[in-house]
């Protein structure tokens, strides 16, 4: 207890998913992890939107209301007629999530949500539903102004290395309306990157190089390659030009993509 007469406490782990989503309504659940949890821990908070910087939107605040706790806090919130996320129009929903322990606030995060749906079938990638025609960069790293440019320019996905310090980049893509494809080049980062990044409306899968035929050898389903839909990379900045094979593990293991270099 500080010198206020406050228990310490802090937030180790939140984020939102999905629980239900369709024209009518959608339900998300927060998942809260703080340090410790007591009968005087509260965990207040609002979801705002829908927001995009390609338009301009009334917003509307959605409180979060608590579900159940065990070794977490489970929060939901209603939105109903929800805007949904996608490349063209890539509305979020985000506002402050705030711990309080023994009637003091002691910690104040941001969250950002994005709502969508993905898949992936023999007749390509549908997302909310819609056909999706994906078209590429490559990048070791890019700015708010390259993820402008590129949307303007009709490029909806972007192909850059999975590394820890990549992961921030998401933040853009979610804004900007690009779909990330993580290129694996390290063992080491399976599962933990697309562990990290599957919380991005913006994450769409990883792409196996040839230095993780282990983890290829796990995923890559035989006979699905025939039938694949092909991505068109542009090179800017990215020096791998080898044909790569991309599982999108948001759609379910065996959802492979061919990337092609243009």
């Amino acid at each position: 207890v500080d010198r206020s007469g406050t228990m310490p406490n802090r937030i180790l782990d939140a984020y939102v998913a999905t629980r239900h989503a369709d024209p009518a309504g959608a339900e998300l659940r927060i998942i809260v992890r703080p340090e410790c949890i007591t009968p005087a821990t509260e965990i207040k908070g609002r979801l705002m939107g829908p927001r995009s910087p390609y338009a301009n939107t009334v917003e509307i605040a959605y409180p979060v209301r608590e579900m159940a706790r065990t070794d977490h806090v489970l929060l939901r919130v209603l939105i109903p007629e929800p805007n949904f996320w996608q490349p063209q129009s890539p509305l979020l929903y985000e506002g402050p999530l705030e711990l309080w322990q023994d009637g003091a606030r002691v910690e104040q995060i941001w969250l950002r949500h994005g709502i969508r749906t993905v898949q992936l079938g023999e007749r390509g990638l549908r997302v909310n539903g819609q056909p999706c025609k994906l078209q590429g960069v490559g990048a070791e790293i890019f700015t708010e102004t390259d993820a402008r440019r590129w949307h303007d320019e009709g490029i909806n996905l972007v192909l850059m290395q999975a590394r820890d310090d990549t992961i921030e980049l998401l933040q853009i893509s979610d804004r900007f309306g690009l779909f990330v494809l993580g290129r694996i080049e390290q063992p080491h980062h399976w599962p933990r990157w697309p562990l990290a990044c599957q919380r991005h409306p913006s994450y769409l899968g990883c792409v196996l190089t040839a230095g993780v035929d282990n983890v290829g050898a796990r995923l890559a389903v035989p006979g699905l390659l025939a039938a694949t839909p092909k991505i068109p990379i542009k090179d800017e900045g990215a020096t791998n030009k080898q044909l790569l094979i991309a599982v999108a593990a948001g759609a379910g293991i065996g959802a492979v993509f061919l990337i092609v270099w243009s």
